[in-house]
């Protein structure tokens, strides 16, 4: 069988370790990582493998060379451009050179190596394990499937794309890399996979094409089987630093075989030719690479790594710590949990802390202290004395702030300054094709608004035309970023002590959480590249946004219908919000009364009055006479009904959307009464994730975007439409009442997803988004993940019977608490 190896990964999350390596060339215990997959190919007499190459691809063609040192044939493709997982494949079976690089095209579209029809191994370049492939390629081979992957269970099901099987092991969902709301299985995809001709074949050629995102779903749309293979065996891809170093305690903890020069000296790996004087203390376990000296007074600690022709002078100290070949640790310097790259010089009385990471060639003065989880790039100079306490890439540093979904956010006054804000800006915009335009808005507030030319200029300095947009509301941003062109925009918001910036793509629909992971990873690790004086792009301004929006709003409601009736709306909404609907309804003659969020909404007793209230996530409730009180559910619930009924000839869609609407995107978490309700005028329903920019990216991308939906200042204008004609009330008093009982459970992280998994495994007919959802007699239930500030789950239960939703739910309680308590039982 053949081996295809996937090499191309540029490790942004390795940085500064791969700035000068590729990932796959990173040392594991002095060796590359790449050398571990090599020998267990070998062990397992698979004797050709094909590299796709990238990144720093002529390394690792250097380093393997013809394979030969492993009795293995090596052959690399290297297409020149991004094709994805499975379209860097495809290209590497299609078109092969030996010793050189491939262009990536096959001919007439066939996969036109030795054997078309035979299956093939892929794997990654960059992990290690020690897994059976013998076995797995037996029990593919025995098996129906048309594809197999091997699956890890893991603790942190985040990282990784997860997979939920049957009963007979076949993989029946995906989701990649899923937020902690959406986990729903500890199984990960170790990206070990065996696929027949027939699955390869689905793959285009020259195409950006990914495994986890188009080629397994597309497999499973066809009814093609997927066969997954639960190992025990070690296995870690090393996705980040703490990861790079915790595979290596592994190793030395027994964890994974693997093969080495080294001798086993009471636990103490040493290579030949190492010098380690007599007077220095080595703890086991820890590994010694050849010709590393090591002077009177040096401590080696557990679990470290010292590369070959490293030295350490009398009296340092390492603990937990990975130094690369050729690093020079000087007296009395102490690292602990640190990596130091290759030709690295660290000076005396340094003290490196845990998480910390040196680049390749930088010097450390003499005293200088680097805090926990600081990063330093290659060839970087460190004055004596200094103390670093924020990643240092291009002589500025990076101040941390959260990534949460596709919003920014941190304390105005610690952590989103206009330096970490400018930073936030460049790595969204070193992601653009130039030339191109961005467009950044601000709430208004005095901090939001500094902090919008800090975005303004991170912008511009990475070519990118800046178009500094006057306050807004975020919907009316999202409207102009859609109609002017820009590649995307940024939405600065100040929420008291909390700022945040909101990442909007050229749609004008909040970022995916890929896009936001470029980005963060752009933040972190990122190089944007200081730009010329004539590259810089131009900041300029854009006007009259706020007026677009408010003529697009009128343009789709009976404005005569409006003119004729005039009511009263009384508002609790943010600032931008509130003045935007004030402004529509002040010119249909309308009566508004804006009160503040405290308030809360107050009971209406007028006939002619309807209260609003907007929160700050967008959320709706609405108060009119007769004791109708609707909720955020219950509101987008007539507002659905409404469109499915008549969209107004487009009044509220989108300007190619001309017809009744046939079908809506609404939350999952949308209680089953209200869903027949909409669903009894003819209109498919699509369920999203539970946040408004979830339903806002599907609905978009299904045509089915109705900002009455999506959109607080659309959705009241809407309201106050339906309030006039009658038919607000007609629906509101139509409504089926719905009982809810909500719980919640706390658990660990590491449990999250083998919880979900388990009781998803025990359920039929479960809907997969946003966590499970579950049809029970004539009830429902949901289980999510609280998201990423509290290990939990939050269970909904709801029925018609307020009884029943009570009993509902607790039976789920219940039973997340058994799976729950089972694993403690095990571990006890």
């Amino acid at each position: 069988m053949k081996a295809v190896i996937m090499a191309g990964g540029d490790g942004r999350r390795l940085r500064p370790l791969t700035c000068t390596k590729p990932k796959p060339l990173i040392p594991l215990l002095n060796r590359p990582i790449l050398d571990y997959t090599m020998d267990l190919l070998a062990k397992h007499n698979i004797n050709e493998a094909v590299f796709t190459l990238h990144y720093l691809g002529d390394m690792i063609k250097k380093h393997i060379g013809s394979g030969g040192a492993w009795g293995i044939s090596a052959s690399y493709s290297e297409p020149g451009r991004k094709l994805g997982t499975a379209g860097s494949v495809r290209a590497a079976l299609g078109g092969i050179s030996h010793g050189s690089t491939s262009d990536g095209e096959s001919s007439g579209g066939q996969i036109s190596q030795k054997g078309a029809g035979e299956s093939v191994l892929v794997l990654s370049g960059d992990g290690i394990t020690d897994i059976d492939l013998s076995a797995v390629i037996r029990a593919h081979e025995q098996s129906d499937a048309a594809a197999t992957i091997v699956l890890k269970r893991v603790a942190e099901p985040t990282e990784y794309g997860v997979a939920l099987l049957d009963e007979n092991g076949t993989i029946k969902g995906f989701l990649e890399k899923p937020e902690r709301s959406e986990v729903f299985s500890d199984y990960a995809n170790t990206g070990i996979y065996i696929l027949n001709g027939d699955a390869l074949e689905l793959i285009p050629t020259d195409t950006d094409f990914d495994f986890s995102k188009d080629l397994f779903p597309e497999m499973l749309r066809r009814g093609m089987k997927i066969r997954g293979h639960v190992t025990d065996a070690y296995w870690c891809d090393i996705g980040d630093i703490a990861q790079y170093r915790q595979a290596q305690q592994d190793m030395l903890n027994g964890k994974c075989a693997f093969s080495t020069i080294a001798k086993d000296c009471g636990g103490v790996l040493i290579e030949p030719n190492a010098n380690i004087s007599g007077r220095a203390k080595l703890i086991p376990p820890c590994y010694i690479g050849s010709g590393a000296r090591i002077a009177d007074g040096v401590c080696i600690e557990p679990y470290s790594v010292v590369g070959s022709a490293s030295s350490i002078e009398e009296g340092a100290s390492v603990k937990r710590s990975v130094l690369f070949e050729r690093s020079h640790i000087r007296f009395d310097s102490e690292l602990r949990g640190a990596v130091v790259c290759e030709d690295a010089k660290i000076d005396e009385r340094v003290s490196l802390f845990e998480g910390s990471a040196i680049g390749a060639g930088t010097h450390v003065g003499a005293g200088v202290t680097v805090l926990p989880n600081v990063c330093i790039w290659p060839h970087k100079q460190i004055e004596n004395g200094s103390s670093c306490k924020d990643n240092i890439v291009w002589g500025s540093t990076a101040r941390r702030v959260e990534f949460d979904g596709c919003i920014v956010h941190g304390y105005a006054d610690e952590q989103m300054t206009p330096e970490a804000v400018l930073r936030v800006g460049a790595a969204f915009a070193s992601r653009f094709a130039l030339p191109a335009k961005a467009a950044v808005c601000a709430s208004g507030e005095p901090i939001s608004v500094v902090l919008k030319y800090a975005a303004l200029a991170g912008i511009a300095s990475q070519g990118v035309d800046a178009e500094a947009v006057n306050a807004a509301s975020m919907s009316a941003f999202s409207y102009t970023v859609r109609k002017t062109g820009c590649a995307g925009g940024i939405y600065v918001n100040n929420n008291g002590r909390n700022a945040e910036l909101v990442l909007f793509d050229e749609n004008g629909i909040e970022l995916s959480p890929d896009a936001m992971r470029s980005v963060r990873a752009g933040f972190l690790f990122g190089e944007q590249k200081p730009t010329l004086d004539a590259e810089l792009g131009i900041i300029g301004n854009l006007n009259g946004l706020e007026e677009a929006y408010e003529q697009r709003l009128l343009c789709g409601i009976r404005r005569e219908l409006m003119l004729n009736n005039k009511r009263t709306l009384r508002i609790s909404a943010p600032e931008q919000s509130g003045r935007v609907i004030s402004r529509v309804l002040l010119r249909l003659g309308w009566n508004v009364e804006r009160s503040c969020a405290e308030n809360g909404l107050s009971p209406v007793f007028d006939e002619n009055t309807i209260a609003v209230q907007i929160d700050n996530d967008g959320k709706i409730s609405l108060s009119i006479s007769g004791d109708i009180i609707l909720g955020n559910s219950e509101v987008q619930t007539v507002i659905a009904r409404s469109l499915a009924v008549n969209c107004g000839g487009g009044a509220f869609g989108l300007p190619e959307k001309e017809e009744g609407a046939e079908l809506l995107v609404v939350p999952v978490s949308l209680a089953e009464p209200y869903r027949d309700e909409i669903k009894k005028q003819g209109v498919q329903l699509i369920y999203s994730k539970e946040s408004l920019a979830e339903q806002r990216r599907l609905s978009f991308a299904k045509n089915a975007y109705y900002p009455a939906l999506y959109e607080p200042e659309a959705a009241v204008v809407k309201l106050c439409e339906m309030f006039v004609s009658g038919e607000l009330k007609d629906y509101a008093e139509a409504l089926p009442k719905v009982y809810t009982s909500e719980k919640s459970i706390r658990t660990a992280w590491k449990d999250i997803g083998r919880m979900l998994r388990m009781l998803a495994e025990g359920e039929k007919n479960g809907e997969l988004v946003d966590g499970l959802r579950l049809k029970r007699d004539t009830g429902w239930v949901c289980v999510r993940p609280a998201g990423t500030a509290d290990a939990s789950f939050r269970i909904v239960a709801g029925s018609r019977d307020s009884e029943y939703a009570k009993e509902l739910c607790d039976v789920y309680v219940e039973k997340l608490t058994r799976l729950r308590d089972s694993e403690k039982d095990k571990n006890s």
